[in-house]
């Protein structure tokens, strides 16, 4: 039961050579639930940077997920690229986490049906303590929410396609999806198609912290 989805934070701190990945579960995560947890998030660690801005940030930019409703499943540290938490199966290299492929191997183990919303975060010095900081996110279909097709089982029982208006979308925890691509998910139309209000708040906070869409370097698989 639920629309169990994740909130996943690939913060890359390249100031003191330290990386972490956090993530969040949310058992009704659903709809405007991701994006509006988004809104709280990214002014938090952004405060985190600016009033912390010569020491780790990582260490500073946490979550309030209690407040937020969200319960943390684990976070995994790395340095200098290797993992250095025992999280099992979790991706060896940092690396691995900027692509959908390994990222989405890894998130499909989780009690998630709807999807995911990663937030990529990198933190880069540019003079004394002038700092650049770049904020991507990119969403992931969930297993409930991707195109099904028809099948029958061994006893002649017909099972039919589900989500076919996803299809172009491909496989769940596949393909990085864009913002746009996330709000025309079927399954979200209630939610997003009928509130344009909200859309457009949603596109003003975006520009507003200049987040920018992930790029997707594999193509999407298994789409229409």
């Amino acid at each position: 039961m639920g629309q169990r989805t994740h909130l996943v934070i690939v913060a890359d701190d390249k100031v003191n050579n330290r990386q972490r990945v956090s993530i969040y579960h949310n058992h009704w995560g659903i709809g405007r639930v991701m994006p509006s947890t988004l809104m709280t998030v990214i002014p938090n660690i952004r405060w985190g940077f600016d009033k912390y801005r010569g020491h780790n940030f990582l260490d500073f930019s946490t979550i309030d997920y209690k407040r937020l409703g969200y319960s943390l499943e684990r976070t995994i540290n790395y340095t200098d690229g290797k993992r250095i938490t025992p999280v099992k199966n979790a991706p060896k290299e940092f690396s691995d986490w900027m692509t959908s492929e390994k990222a989405g191997d890894y998130m499909r183990n989780f009690d998630n049906n709807n999807g995911c919303l990663f937030v990529f975060i990198t933190r880069s010095k540019i003079a004394g303590y002038e700092y650049k900081t770049k904020f991507e996110i990119a969403w992931m279909i969930g297993s409930e929410d991707a195109y099904h097709p028809e099948w029958k089982s061994e006893d002649g029982f017909v099972i039919n396609a589900r989500n076919v208006e996803n299809k172009r979308l491909g496989e769940s925890y596949c393909n990085w999806l864009s913002t746009r691509q996330w709000m025309s998910l079927d399954v979200n139309n209630r939610w997003w198609t009928h509130d344009k209000e909200f859309k457009e708040l949603f596109n003003r906070f975006l520009a507003y912290w200049n987040i920018n869409p992930h790029k997707n370097p594999q193509k999407v698989k298994n789409a229409a």
